[in-house]
């Protein structure tokens, strides 16, 4: 499709089961073959349909930036979940994604995406949900899979279940505590090094999280020369 989609939000909206089962499902667009989809939003919503199903987009192949999927509910059972994204094909860039409060009860979940191809690239992204697999085989972790050759790069998640799994994460996933999201110490870990429209976070509220063009966290440099 070649165009950008950007600056929406869909809040409280069901997406139903067909007859025929929608083979790409998401809030913002179904999927995307090209282009981009830039500062989206889901929010709320309950989706019960798909075979590659994401918060904001089923099916990517193209570029997803500074979007962001919260307190939703998937309940597709077959289906291959993303809080954010389902299917990242080999052309599929995503960056300064986050996936909030999210519950995920389906068969292949991942907090943030579920399948990367071979050359998808993602980066600078972080979850913090709820999955229950459908067939009872617990997986808490940001991605469901990875084929060899993806580029993972800076992706952090808070386990919210009752345990951790004794599963490997894929590289480039990183597990942090409560304490780092509430300190602003994720929202610098997401930055890193670099400028422009980055993850920020009200560290007044004690609810907060980091989000793109949230308000500026600094960086300290203590005394000892660790930073915080």
């Amino acid at each position: 499709n070649g165009g950008t989609v950007k600056n929406l939000t869909v809040k409280s909206s069901y997406f139903a089961p067909s007859t025929s089962s929608a083979e790409n499902v998401g809030a913002i667009v179904g999927a995307v073959l090209a282009g981009s989809v830039e500062n989206c939003t889901s929010e709320g919503n309950l989706f019960d349909d798909g075979k590659a199903l994401g918060g904001v987009v089923g099916s990517l192949n193209g570029t997803l930036l500074r979007c962001g999927s919260v307190r939703n509910d998937f309940h597709a059972a077959n289906a291959l979940t993303g809080g954010v994204a389902g299917s990242l094909g080999s052309n599929a860039v995503a960056s300064d994604c986050y996936a909030l409060d999210n519950y995920l009860y389906t068969e292949r979940p991942g907090t943030l995406f579920g399948t990367l191809a071979k050359t998808a690239d993602v980066s600078c992204c972080y979850a913090v949900s709820r999955v229950q697999n459908a067939a009872e085989d617990f997986t808490v972790f940001p991605i469901a899979s990875a084929a060899d050759g993806a580029a993972v790069e800076n992706i952090f998640f808070i386990d919210r279940n009752a345990y951790m799994p004794e599963r490997t994460s894929i590289d480039g996933t990183t597990p942090i505590n409560v304490t780092e999201l509430a300190s602003g110490a994720l929202c610098v870990r997401l930055n890193g090094e670099r400028t422009g429209e980055l993850f920020g976070q009200d560290l007044s509220v004690k609810t907060g999280y980091p989000v793109p063009g949230g308000a500026e966290v600094f960086r300290i440099t203590a005394c000892d020369g660790s930073t915080v």
